[in-house]
């Protein structure tokens, strides 16, 4: 039961539980549309030398899943991201973290699921004490880790990697259109969160608007003239 104080709820004074509801699962998802291709919903994405970069808008800015590479995901306690890149290949990721406690020591988690079978490893950079710390993490057999970290300043960046050497130095992080995840598409517009997918330019859509528009015109003339007959 949760506590009432001075006739407000504990956890949210504002909208009860569905707004506490809301900002416990909220989440970047980035996924690979059949229409619209890569997508990245709450965050702006783009794909770089064979990762994909998210800078997250949810406001929360402390999780993310990625169905595009197996519902690969993590989830922050403790500090907020600005910024993470995930290789393509789904074997790095790296978070550009925020202290929310101002510029002292911190000690957030991160939660990491679906990762790739593998030994993998915790590098930290540009964080007081703890900085070009490196780290063994360990994958449970359901693909998932846990991540403690112990930083000190404003900012800190954590990669989590296995180390494998990538055999393509630069990868197009886009899925296989045969692969069962989507259509496949081209890059992705860091300033929307999505690409424009190979199967659709400009004109096609145009042109097909202006197809279903004349279908319209004429059904309806059709159906006008039946009635006054």
């Amino acid at each position: 039961m949760i506590k009432v104080q001075n006739r407000w709820w504990m956890w949210s004074g504002e909208a009860d539980l569905g707004f506490w509801g809301a900002l416990r699962t909220a989440s970047v998802n980035v996924v690979n549309d059949k229409i619209l291709g890569e997508y990245a919903y709450g965050a702006d994405l783009k794909t770089d030398g064979g990762t994909y970069v998210i800078t997250p808008k949810d406001g929360v800015r402390r999780k993310a899943v990625f169905y595009n590479l197996g519902k690969l995901g993590f989830e922050l306690s403790g500090a907020k991201y600005t910024k993470a890149t995930v290789a393509a290949d789904g074997k790095s990721v790296t978070l550009e973290l925020e202290n929310t406690q101002g510029d002292g020591a911190y000690t957030p988690t991160v939660d990491l699921t679906n990762l790739p079978e593998s030994e993998w490893k915790v590098s930290v950079a540009g964080s007081g004490s703890g900085s070009d710390a490196t780290a063994d993490v360990a994958r449970a057999d359901d693909g998932s880790a846990t991540v403690p970290l112990s930083l000190e300043g404003s900012t800190a960046t954590v990669t989590i990697s296995t180390g494998d050497p990538d055999p393509s130095p630069n990868p197009d992080p886009s899925p296989n259109p045969d692969d069962g995840s989507g259509d496949g598409s081209d890059k992705a517009d860091a300033g929307t969160g999505k690409s424009t997918p190979l199967s659709a330019t400009g004109s096609d859509v145009t042109g097909l608007l202006i197809v279903v528009l004349a279908f319209i015109v004429i059904g309806t003339t059709v159906l006008i003239r039946s009635r006054r007959d």
